[in-house]
């Protein structure tokens, strides 16, 4: 239109007026090419990273599969002695921070394209907090700092949030308050005024000069001190930041040099209802499912990658059939019958997305539950699985949780837990003699909470003295390790009416 004409006219005309006031010689038509060109470098480049960082990404996360997916493994193994123990661990933890650095580079990658996405879920706040303070305290522990928590009680019990991500921002802060301080503590405050909630994370570490504040959140800028080896991608404070931002907050700091720093921020996080029956069900260990047995069929070309999965799945008695590739999986699929299916996407002679579409147009797979799995983790690997016919995805290195909590999902299945006391309780109740109201009070305090942790030590202590509430004591150290704070105050409601 006419309109449109005459601005870009006038733009030409400045542009034209600028070249010459500056005193360049060149033609402007030359400068616009010039500019064109350097567009076109910048966006090959920026092409040629994103090829670069995806590719990286898959490479590196299929070894990890092998190494994170056996650890968690053997973790549930019963005879391992306390050297063994710490030595999974050690391998288990050197892993996921090789995840960390690798996720920390894509989700730079996203935000720089501002095509990162936060995924809202329903979580109990207080035990999510409380399982961020027990990692930390661990690494507290080892450099010898005092570490000290205070979650205010007026937090609210379920929160509507991304978990994943609030959860990162939070290790991010924490780990970085622990690595650099040399002595002293780490405090770790979180309150709610008015329906936000105030995070606040001090230290005792070695500050950081003011001069440098804005730096630190730029990417790849690290604090440098001669006392410290540096560690990490420098990319922590930057992708918090931004991921603060996203949450509609903004993340401080305030700082002083040889003294220590605090970081903090406050978010809006809607309260939630959240069912008592699902109280940290993914801190408990589970055993096995209510009902017949379940068929689950895994697609991959990779080895290691259906032995992961297998080892993961027949511990709690599934049916499992494997498949490496997508001709096989056709064909399996229909001799089989599973109820669900793992389907890697990429894979040589016919992929997971093809061998989707050929299941869920058949007869026999139409009804097919399939999950995506892949080192792939673009969004355009997610979404051209779904569009295939796939109802989820879980990328690699797959994490035990996710993926018995997406199973359970969509097979409709009820876990049997290892400490469910469905033969314990009524034994345990016929002997008990509750202790005092006060005694009652500040245990449900506890357990309001969410407060675990002070609940097994309490109990523990308690149930070992002679005495005739021991009954009363063994009953909640038993509900306190199968993590099931519903019960724990119900029983509390009981006897307090009483």
């Amino acid at each position: 239109n006419l309109t449109g004409h005459y601005f870009k006219l006038m733009a030409f005309y400045m542009i034209y007026e600028a070249v010459i006031e500056t005193g360049l010689t060149k033609p402007y038509s030359i400068l616009f090419r010039e500019i064109e060109i350097k567009k076109e470098a910048s966006e090959s480049a920026n092409l040629a990273k994103s090829q670069f960082l995806a590719s990286m990404s898959h490479e590196l996360r299929t070894p990890l599969n092998g190494i994170l997916g056996y650890t968690q493994i053997l973790k549930q193994e019963k005879e391992l002695t306390e050297r063994q123990t710490r030595a999974i661990d050690t391998i288990h933890r050197s892993g996921e921070h090789l995840l960390l650095m690798i996720n920390d580079i894509l989700d730079l990658s996203k935000i720089e394209a501002k095509k990162i996405e936060l995924i809202q879920s329903k979580f109990y706040f207080i035990v999510f907090l409380k399982t961020i303070a027990d990692i930390i305290q661990v690494q507290a522990i080892h450099k010898s700092l005092d570490f000290e928590y205070k979650f205010d009680e007026n937090l609210p019990k379920g929160i509507l949030a991304d978990e994943k991500r609030l959860r990162q921002i939070l290790l991010n802060l924490l780990n970085n308050a622990v690595k650099f301080t040399i002595k002293g503590k780490v405090i770790f405050h979180v309150s709610c005024i008015e329906n936000k909630i105030f995070f606040h994370i001090e230290d005792t570490g070695i500050g950081i000069p003011s001069e440098k504040i804005d730096e630190i959140f730029s990417p790849f800028q690290q604090i440098h001190d001669r006392r410290f080896r540096i560690e990490g991608t420098g990319l922590g404070l930057s992708i918090s930041r931004e991921l603060v931002k996203l949450m509609g907050g903004n993340l401080e700091v305030k700082s002083i040099l040889g003294k220590g720093s605090t970081f903090y921020f406050n978010i809006e996080l809607p309260e939630t209802e959240i069912d008592d029956s699902i109280d940290n069900l993914e801190y408990r260990e589970i055993i096995g499912y209510e009902g017949k047995t379940r068929k689950i069929l895994i697609v991959d070309d990779i080895q290691v990658n259906r032995m992961v999965l297998k080892e993961m799945l027949s511990l709690l008695k599934f049916e499992i059939e494997e498949a490496i590739d997508g001709h096989d999986a056709i064909e399996k699929a229909e001799n089989f019958n599973p109820d669900l299916i793992l389907m890697d996407f990429i894979m040589p002679n016919l992929s997971g997305f093809e061998a989707t579409i050929k299941i869920k147009t058949s007869l026999k797979g139409a009804n097919t539950v399939i999950i995506g799995t892949s080192a792939d983790v673009k969004d355009q690997a997610r979404d051209k699985g779904l569009a295939a016919g796939c109802v989820d995805f879980i990328s690699k290195p797959v994490l035990a949780d996710e993926l018995l909590k997406k199973i359970s999902h969509y097979l409709k299945l009820n876990w049997i837990y290892k400490n469910e006391l469905k033969q314990l309780e009524p034994q345990i109740h016929q002997e008990i003699i509750p202790p005092s109201k006060e005694e009652l009070d500040s245990l449900y305090l506890m357990a309001d909470r969410g407060d675990i942790g002070a609940i097994q030590k309490y109990s523990k202590q308690n149930k070992e003295k002679e005495d005739i509430f021991k009954g009363f004591w063994e009953m909640i150290y038993q509900l306190s390790m199968g993590y099931q704070l519903g019960k724990i105050r119900k029983r509390i409601t009981e006897y307090r009416k009483d």
